[in-house]
């Protein structure tokens, strides 16, 4: 009995062998959804415009420290060439729709040695931008509506400037 158990393993071994890759990607500790491919490029997809993401990641680069070599518009989207002293980095936004882009961000040192963990930081990064800059928008159309409402409760023009007091002479 514990022969047949043998043989029903190594079938089960040989069906599982394509797995790893797909398991690696989510046990290796890069968080946050964002997918480092066998071609060693990470890349995260995000809901907002090209302009709006290429805005955020020049933020990112600009806070982390990392200088802006070349920032191109491209047939699918736009690239970004930075560098620091000893990485080149090479960042694509490719747009999928008019709401959506893709960021795949490449880092490596002299061409050969991949970096993820930059790469996968940068995206880190932009995430964070992108987060902000949408809850700001957020708490401005939030001001803007309380602060009309109460300057011109019910389409009434009501001064912005009141007085307490009543100055001497009227």
């Amino acid at each position: 009995m514990k022969r047949f158990k043998g043989y029903l393993v190594i079938p089960l071994l040989l069906l599982t062998t394509g797995c790893i890759t797909v398991a690696l990607p989510a046990l290796s500790g890069v968080g946050f959804a964002v997918h480092y491919s066998q071609s060693n490029v990470a890349s995260k997809s995000f809901t907002f415009p090209v302009d709006q993401t290429d805005e955020a990641t020049m933020f990112a680069l600009k806070g982390m420290g990392i200088k802006v070599v070349d920032n191109s518009t491209t047939e699918k989207g736009k690239r970004i060439k930075a560098a620091t002293d000893e990485l080149n980095i090479i960042i694509d936004l490719e747009q999928v729709t008019a709401k959506v882009t893709k960021l795949n961000v490449k880092a490596s040192k002299w061409s050969i040695i991949k970096d993820m963990a930059t790469a996968s930081e940068i995206i880190a990064q932009v995430t964070k931008a992108l987060e902000i800059k949408e809850k700001s928008e957020d708490v401005l159309a939030i001001l803007t509506r309380w602060s009309n409402e109460r300057i011109y409760p019910q389409n009434q023009y009501v001064p912005v400037a009141r007085l307490p007091w009543t100055p001497r002479g009227i």
